[in-house]
């Protein structure tokens, strides 16, 4: 599989192979073309990281996506309805509240932490011992990545008691707190 190279300073002009017969231009354009709108970030960990570092990753992501959108979703779905027929009985809400943050956690804890563990053997058997270097960032994904369902509950319970810009406040509070510590921790890389 060729990958471009540096060349006098600057990224090969040339052409990836992805897979048989899938060939995708490399550097030389504008970042105008229609097709490829929105990808000027992948583009830039490409050229930073490598093409097989983006793929390693991006597999990780769309197999972590996978976990979190099929644990998740059928939660959201019945809890939304279930808390928003309780807003009047403050101590039932919080009760089906308790019991639908337990049963996720019931849910999530073990399956999280079995693809965590089980994602070497996991990873390699669907995809192939080319993949295998995407186990590591999948297996972070899993352990930094299980507050997201109890994070779509919070939404969930938010938006039954008719409290949706709270969530929103609370987003601009942990992007400024993200900000400073990005600045805090830019000059150590």
């Amino acid at each position: 599989m060729p990958v471009a190279g540096v060349v006098g300073g600057g990224l090969e002009v040339g052409t990836v192979e992805l897979a048989p017969g899938l060939n995708r231009q490399r550097g030389g354009g504008d970042g105008r073309d229609p097709a490829h709108a929105g990808q000027a970030g992948k583009r830039d960990a490409e050229a930073a990281l490598g093409p097989s570092a983006v793929g390693w990753f991006r597999l990780a992501m769309r197999c972590f996506e996978f976990l979190v959108k099929a644990l998740s979703l059928p939660l959201v779905r019945v809890s939304l309805p279930a808390l928003s027929r309780l807003t009047d009985a403050p101590a039932a809400f919080r009760e089906t509240l308790s019991r639908q943050l337990k049963l996720a956690a019931l849910v999530a804890l073990p399956a999280f932490g079995g693809a965590a563990v089980l994602a070497g053997d996991l990873l390699v058997a669907l995809f192939g011992t080319h993949w295998q270097s995407s186990v590591a960032v999948f297996q972070v994904l899993c352990v930094a990545g299980l507050p997201m369902v109890f994070e779509r509950l919070g939404w969930i319970a938010l938006t039954a008691i008719g409290k949706p810009e709270w969530g929103a406040r609370i987003n601009l509070m942990l992007l400024a707190l993200m900000a400073i510590i990005a600045w805090i921790c830019s000059p150590y890389g």
